[in-house]
């Protein structure tokens, strides 16, 4: 009895659990549904994430040049920012290095102040202080004393005169008073002298600057010396060249005369030697002779020693005439008519050589000095012009200058133009080009700022249509890994199933194996005791719950395998 209830209570338990595991199922095919109706959801999103892809590269495509612009005034935009970052930066520590600056002049104005006053109010006891020592050194009324002791109570020195041999009992406030006059008779003393230095420092510095003017005339004078040197060397220096120049291209036309002279000699010469050999019936070797011996004759130097010849027996006619006996000529030889004929040659050409060289130089200086007169003429006629102008224009500038600084101080009036403190007052026109400029510069910055809108206008269309795309971009993001996370909630609640699912099962084939058992033993109990009636009626009782017994187990053969082949369905499901 015992046995049955228990299988009873087992059999409720296992009823219990069958309907929970039957509730849980039931939950798990809900979950699946769910599953596939997120996984359906997310292929649709997917899908039109897709398009919306396609939607913004087509978009991107056609705002290309306009995403291009975007980005340049986008990098504008941000160099100007950090500008404008670095400017207020810039001024925000300016305006605060200001305002330290003013507080620190402020506080160091009230210190300055402070020590002022304490300084005026410690002259007094300073003084009292020095005059009130023992020992101090006084000049009194009557002669000089030394301090011998101070009474506090009425503030009165007593004295020692050195001179009297008396003490003198004198106020402490005399000498105080006596030290200021004297102080200021100082202070009147250094204001003289300051003055006196300060006319000095005047005169010294004009006496400067007369000496710098006059060291500036004889540097001045200095350049000029030193580039007429310059100037003179160039040019002796450019005579040289020409004169060597010329000397050189003489020398070389002499020598190539004297080479053609000779030559022209030998051609002669052996002429004459061969028109003899074909004269003569034996034909003589020539023999040349050597140079030094041999005559070099020339038509010119025949026709020079002609005309010596007939100088000389000039002369000899004219001085016959006279009464003084001549020397006897002796008659030349031809070595010495033909060395006296290449003497003369030679200072023949020697003369025109010099002559060439002479005219070369005298150009060359006629040169030089036309140029330094024209220069001359011009530094002359540039100072006198100058000197003129400045002599007739002065009247004329000092007019138009005071017009200039009346008409600038009515424009400085009648216009917000600040000017500086090196130049208070402008000209006119250099006022009314600076108001051109003013108006002009404002009218730039007037474009500037126009443009400037309308590219800040765009970058903001831009920037919203970012910001919108990329809201999109993270919506989508956020549903993608809401749904992500939606599938890994699903599948670790399946695992967690599939774990129940098979604790359940192990559970429920121990429950199925003890119960099989007890039944079994329930048998085996209910057979001994049919066993100890021992008549035939109960053996073929015994034999049909034999029977009975076979079926029961092939029954419950047939239920478990229904049971095995539900669960597998149901994994089957599950993992589906």
């Amino acid at each position: 009895v015992e046995s049955l209830s228990q299988l009873q209570v087992e059999r409720s338990t296992t009823t219990q659990v069958v309907a929970i595991v039957q509730v849980e199922q039931e939950r798990a095919r809900q979950l699946l549904t769910d599953r596939k109706v997120a996984i359906d959801t997310y292929n649709a999103s997917a899908k039109h994430l897709q398009e919306c892809l396609v939607e913004k590269t087509l978009a991107f495509r056609a705002r290309e040049g306009v995403e291009e612009e975007a980005k340049l005034a986008m990098l504008h935009a941000a160099a100007l920012e950090r500008t404008t970052a670095n400017m207020r930066l810039l001024w925000d520590a300016a305006h605060t290095d200001r305002q330290q600056v003013k507080e620190s002049i402020q506080t160091l104005k009230g210190q300055l102040e402070g020590a002022v006053d304490g300084r005026h109010a410690l002259s007094d006891r300073l003084l009292a202080l020095q005059y009130r020592r023992k020992g101090t050194k006084v000049h009194t009324p009557y002669g000089v004393g030394v301090v011998q002791y101070f009474r506090e109570s009425d503030n009165i020195l007593a004295i020692r005169l050195r001179t009297w041999k008396a003490t003198v009992y004198i106020s402490l406030v005399h000498f105080i008073q006596a030290a200021k006059a004297m102080q200021q008779r100082e202070l009147l003393a250094m204001r003289s002298v300051e003055v006196e230095c300060k006319a000095f420092v005047r005169v010294e510095r004009r006496r400067e600057a007369s000496e710098c003017h006059v060291m500036e005339t004889e540097e001045a004078l200095c350049r000029e010396i030193t580039l007429w040197a310059q100037q003179m060397a160039a040019k002796e220096g450019h005579i040289r060249v020409a004169v060597t120049k010329v000397e050189v291209q003489t020398q070389v036309r002499m020598a190539l005369r004297d080479a053609k002279r000779r030559f022209r000699n030998e051609a002669e010469a052996d002429a004459v030697r061969a028109h003899a050999a074909k004269i003569r019936l034996v034909r003589p070797k020539l023999k040349t002779m050597p140079k030094k011996l041999a005559p070099q004759r020339s038509t010119s130097l025949a026709k020079m020693t002609a005309a010596m010849a007939i100088t000389s027996t000039n002369n000899a006619t004219t001085n016959s005439a006279t009464p003084a006996a001549l020397p006897k000529v002796s008659k030349q030889s031809t070595l010495d008519k033909t060395r006296v004929a290449r003497a003369a040659l030679k200072r023949i050409l020697m003369a025109h050589a010099e002559a060439a060289v002479l005219t070369t130089e005298r150009n060359l200086v006629a040169e030089y000095d036309r140029v330094h007169h024209d220069q001359l003429v011009t530094t002359v006629g540039n100072g006198c012009v100058a000197s003129l102008l400045h002599e007739l224009l002065v009247d004329v500038a000092d007019e138009t200058i005071q017009e200039g600084v009346v008409g600038a101080k009515t424009m400085e009036l009648q216009s917000t133009i600040v000017h500086s403190r090196q130049h208070p007052h402008v000209q006119v026109n250099v006022h009314v080009a600076l108001r051109r400029q003013v108006v002009g510069r404002k009218m730039q910055l007037e474009v500037v700022k126009r443009t400037w809108a309308r590219q800040l206008e765009r970058l903001r269309c831009v920037q919203a249509e970012v910001r919108r795309r990329n809201d999109m971009e993270r919506r989508a993001e956020e549903e993608r890994k809401r749904l992500e996370a939606v599938c890994k909630e699903m599948a670790r609640e399946d695992l967690a199933c599939r774990r129940f699912y098979r604790e359940e099962k192990r559970v429920m084939m121990v429950e199925s194996r003890h119960m099989q058992l007890a039944e079994r033993e329930l048998q085996l109990m209910l057979e001994k005791y049919n066993t100890l009636d021992g008549d035939d009626k109960n053996k073929e009782g015994s034999k049909v719950a034999r029977r009975l017994q076979i079926k029961k187990g092939k029954r419950e053969k047939h239920r478990l395998a229904d049971e095995w082949a539900a669960i597998k369905l149901e994994d089957d499901l599950a993992m589906a």
